[in-house]
This record gives C-alpha cells, structure tokens and sequence, in this order.
C-alpha cells in the first residue's frame, strides 16, 4: 500500500431532534492508504452512511453534529474543525464521494456536460472548452458510448447504470486520492453491478486512488475489498483483513452476518440474526449487540466493551478479553 490518506480516530457523531440530542455514530477508528479498498458494512441504520457524511462535512444543518474529540487526518492534517469554503476545496478535488441514488445526485434541469464541467473549472481553473474536452474523455473512460453527444443529453435520457457511470466520471474528474462510494450499486442489477465494480477497481489501479465501500452485500466485499469495518449500532465491532475476516470471523455480529449468505450448495433454510437494529433513543446501556447475541452475558448488559486486539484484528466482545494482545506485553 502508499502512503497514508486518511486517519479517523474516536469519530463521534450527534444528531439533535426534538426529542433530545443522539450519538449516532460512537468512536469510529479507521485509517486508509493509498490504492487500498477499505469496505464498511452492516445492517441499515448501523451508521455506515453517517460515518461518510461525517469525514466529508456534509450532516444536515444544525441536526448533525461532529462531536468535540472527533479526528480526521488528510494526508496529516486535521481537517475535522474545517469551515464549509475550506472543504469546498477538498470536496470533490481530494475526497470525492459517489452517492447510492445517481438520478437525485444530478441536477435534472442541466445536462451532464454542465455538470460535468464544473470540477475541472473550479479545481483545475480551465476554461470551458477545456473543461468539455475533459468531461468527454472521462465519460469516454467510464464507458459511455458516443460521449460526445450523450454528454449534451439530460439525466433522464440515462439508464440506471449509464447515471451512476456519469457520477463515477464526475467523482474521479480530478483524480481524487479518496473515493467514497456509498452503496453505488445497490439500485443496479448484477450484470451492471459487476461492470460498475469492476469499472472502480480498474479506476483505482490507474490512479492509485484509495476507495472506502459502504455496502451491506457481503459479496460485494469478499470481491473487492483489502480491508473491513464491522459496524453495528454507530459502533465498529471488528476489523480485520478482508481473508481474515471471511475464514475466521471473530464477533457475533460478523459470523452472523456471513451467516446469512446463501450457498449455492446448501438447500438448508438461511441462516438470520434475530431481532432489529436498536433505534438511536433506544440503545443498550451495555454492548449495543447484547439484546440479538447468543452469547450475551449480565456483563455485556451492564458494560460496553472495548476494542480488543486479537490475532492482528479488532473486534469489541468479552469473549475476548483474556486474548487481548495489549494485555500480554
């Protein structure tokens, strides 16, 4: 791997609503090196998407929060206490976000060119034939066929698939060193998808780009990523190498998960993880996993466990404790 991109420590995350103000997110840590693929996955509402959101400065006014002891390091520097014009600079020049519905992250009054052409002004200062000449080629690059008149058209006039290879263009315009993809291909069908995937990763060699995934298709992770981050209840569980993590999984959240894969050799009924994702007014006291674990114990009730370092991996159970590497030095 390069050089480190990005660093986030004790991540913490609130929301105010009427009914009082929630931790959404709780003490995210994660760091990420250049052409590494780091996915994050879980279950809805386990704060994958609000983890994103927060590292990109963009929580709803005055609802979101980034809580005081939060960090997030680019390239070494503190960026987590920057205003909206110093992110504006980064946003979309370094950190580059591709969003889950690509027809409401396009504006459906302009046409792809005039969308397109907006990165390569405003972070590369080029005048606009320039900039059209450039928007053509990524759309070239990401596949479009004819782009020098699909780019003319509205967004409407896309297929699914077409839209997200046009946010994907627009994302990687000024060869960012951070991609968040935030479930791209969610929406897709699988030949789509497989091409959309297959689209980043051959991006991502090329330029060397780190590229964090938010997904829950653990599939999806198995195919792409270096890296994983377990979340559950705004919490990291475990992270581990994604080998590691498929052939060993640590927490009960994990095996759960990788549970629930169907196998195409197995005609036995799937595998679930019993129960919901606790709301933000209702979380457990204890571990936040406690009420769905086999395993739950008066302790994991009481207490939230810490991250444990175990066999070069993370992963937050009592189960672990006595293997705590930090313990044995």
């Amino acid at each position: 791997m390069g050089e480190r991109v990005l660093e986030v420590s004790n991540l913490t995350t609130v929301f105010h609503t009427k009914k009082g103000t929630f931790p959404a997110v709780y003490g995210i840590d994660f760091t990420l090196d250049a052409g590494e693929t780091l996915a994050i996955v879980g279950e809805s509402g386990c704060g994958k998407s609000v983890t994103s959101l927060s590292v990109m400065h963009l929580l709803p006014d005055r609802i979101g929060e980034v809580a005081a002891g939060s960090s997030v390091k680019f390239k070494g520097t503190e960026i987590s206490g920057y205003s909206n014009k110093q992110m504006s600079k980064l946003r979309g020049d370094e950190i580059s976000m591709v969003f889950q519905d690509s027809l409401t992250s396009l504006n459906p009054t302009m046409t792809v060119m005039e969308q397109m052409v907006e990165p390569f002004m405003v972070h590369r200062g080029m005048k606009r034939r320039e900039a059209e000449k450039s928007a053509v080629e990524m759309l070239r690059k990401v596949g479009i066929p004819n782009p020098e008149i699909r780019a003319r058209q509205y967004p409407h006039q896309f297929s699914g698939g077409m839209r997200q290879r046009v946010i994907i263009a627009m994302a990687l315009s000024c060869n960012p060193s951070v991609l968040i993809c935030d479930e791209p291909t969610t929406a897709l069908d699988v030949t789509i998808q497989a091409q959309i995937l297959k689209m980043i990763y051959d991006l991502k060699k090329e330029m060397n780009t780190a590229v964090i995934l938010i997904t829950h298709d653990m599939g999806v992770v198995a195919e792409t990523a270096d890296r994983v981050l377990v979340m559950y209840g705004g919490q990291g569980v475990e992270q581990a190498d994604c080998e590691t993590l498929f052939t060993n999984p640590l927490h009960p959240y994990t095996q759960g998960l990788l549970a629930s894969i169907p196998k195409i050799d197995d005609d036995t009924r799937l595998s679930t993880i019993e129960g919901m994702v606790p709301g933000l007014g209702n979380m457990p006291a204890g571990c936040h996993f406690c009420d769905r674990c086999p395993y739950c114990t008066e302790r994991c009730r009481e207490e939230n466990p810490p991250m444990y370092q175990v066999e070069g991996r993370e992963v937050r159970c009592f189960r672990y404790e006595e293997k705590d590497e930090r313990r044995t030095v």
